[in-house]
């Protein structure tokens, strides 16, 4: 069976085959999908493949904070802080990533809850740096705690 031009983009984008994605971004021949670069972009995200991440967040067309509320709730930002990728982060947040993200899981919180409870202190860094605020809480958390006063922020 014969992989979709979709499938490949992003079999290329999650294993780090740059020089592969470039010819598949730049393929005259074929109309680039933009829904599977966001999909591809997400996950080359979380396996922090940033020179993909780099080339994907400048596909014409592509919005850095889409999150696929159906089938995957998150979008590449907090998969890359999930994972704890601070370069991608960094570029994705070059890139308009929203700093303010919140999770569409069942449990929602921001990605400066999800670096520090991951104890990914560089990634809280980078995060502090393009302004998260610290007082970001989704409303079962505000009576209680903010993301760096949790039990479990990063020291």
């Amino acid at each position: 069976m014969q992989k979709s031009h979709s499938d490949v983009i992003y079999t290329a984008a999650i294993n780090g085959k740059c020089d592969d994605l470039r010819i598949l971004l730049t393929a005259g021949n074929q109309e680039i999908d933009v829904a599977a670069c966001e999909m591809a972009l997400k996950w080359a995200a979380y396996y922090g493949q940033t020179k993909a991440v780099q080339m994907l967040v400048e596909v014409n067309g592509i919005n850095v904070n889409s999150a696929d509320h159906d089938n995957y709730p998150d979008c590449a930002l907090r998969n890359a802080v999930y994972t704890g990728h601070d370069e991608t982060v960094r570029v994705l947040l070059d890139h308009k990533a929203n700093v303010h993200a919140f999770s569409a899981s069942l449990y929602p919180d921001s990605v400066l809850r999800q670096a520090a409870y991951k104890g990914h202190t560089n990634t809280v860094r980078v995060l502090l740096q393009y302004k998260a605020n610290v007082d970001d809480c989704p409303e079962h958390w505000q009576r209680d705690y903010t993301p760096l006063t949790r039990p479990w922020a990063v020291q």
